[in-house]
């Protein structure tokens, strides 16, 4: 047996720990190597008595055994959040509107856009992203982010959960036999609708997506509890620097999958906005 096998083979002893399969040997440390590497060794159980030869390579550490390793945890804690609304639920009402800002927006701002309405027969809400941005280097305009890609799933159980909140108290005693549900987004907002509707499951009358594209994990059974006379409309402006005509055929074939033939494609001369006069001319449809 030579030294350096005795070395090995006594530090395998001290410091080793064994798979399952008794195969692979790993060395938490050995010599100078550092410790995010090891030595992992192979016996065959014909060496030593055991008789075979042994073979040695090196690879990373899984993170679970790593120095200075950072670790991401999660609270729950009570948060306060806003949402505005518009006008207000009379026995003249006859539409609600959820409408979801874009990326950058505020709500507070976003609903005006809907001030068009006959207050008497149309009640607003707006709710708002929970992630709030500066949009300059001054530190003077506010916008609002509906989630992002980082820690995803956390960003859309705590949207769900606001969701909940905000609506809850404010259905609890709508009857939606007597009001039409228009749900209405704009680009990032889009995808906050699309599950919004798809979380409460309201029966909504329309659903309205302007300059944005539908969330991809949503699928038609998640639609299935929408009427058949629902109806959902594509809106986007000829001009829209952040859809090509591609994707824009791509998001009509989506739609179909999803709702069927109850869907229509708006195309307006404009940029990626909610055109005042567009909204306002779909909305006189409604």
């Amino acid at each position: 047996m030579r030294r350096l096998d005795v070395f090995v083979i006594q530090r395998v002893l001290q410091t080793a720990f064994f798979s399952n399969s008794f195969q692979w040997i790993i060395l938490s440390n050995v010599g100078n190597l550092p410790f995010q590497s090891c030595v992992v060794i192979h016996v065959k159980l014909a060496k030593y008595n055991l008789p075979g030869t042994f073979t040695a390579r090196t690879f990373t550490l899984p993170s679970r055994f790593k120095k200075n390793q950072v670790l991401q945890r999660h609270v729950s804690f009570s948060f306060s959040a806003p949402y505005y609304t518009l006008n207000n639920v009379t026995p003249a009402t006859k539409y609600i509107w959820v409408v979801c800002h874009g990326y950058a927006q505020l709500a507070e701002f976003f609903v005006q856009k809907f001030d068009f309405l006959d207050p008497g027969k149309h009640f607003v809400i707006a709710p708002q992203g929970l992630s709030r941005l500066y949009l300059d280097q001054t530190y003077g305009r506010v916008g609002a982010s509906w989630m992002t890609k980082e820690d995803r799933e956390t960003e859309l159980a705590n949207q769900r959960a606001y969701f909940d909140a905000v609506f809850d108290p404010i259905f609890e005693d709508i009857d939606f036999d007597h009001y039409k549900l228009i749900l209405f987004g704009f680009s990032q907002g889009v995808s906050a609708v699309a599950r919004l509707a798809a979380h409460k499951k309201w029966p909504f009358h329309k659903m309205v997506l302007w300059a944005g594209g539908f969330p991809k994990e949503l699928t038609p059974a998640d639609f299935e509890f929408a009427s058949p006379k629902a109806e959902v409309i594509g809106c986007i402006g000829r001009q829209d620097i952040y859809y090509s005509e591609q994707l824009l055929a791509q998001e009509k074939v989506r739609l179909k999958e999803l709702f069927g033939k109850n869907t229509r494609s708006l195309v307006f001369e404009g940029k990626h906005e909610v055109n005042r006069e567009e909204l306002m001319r779909l909305a006189s449809k409604f």
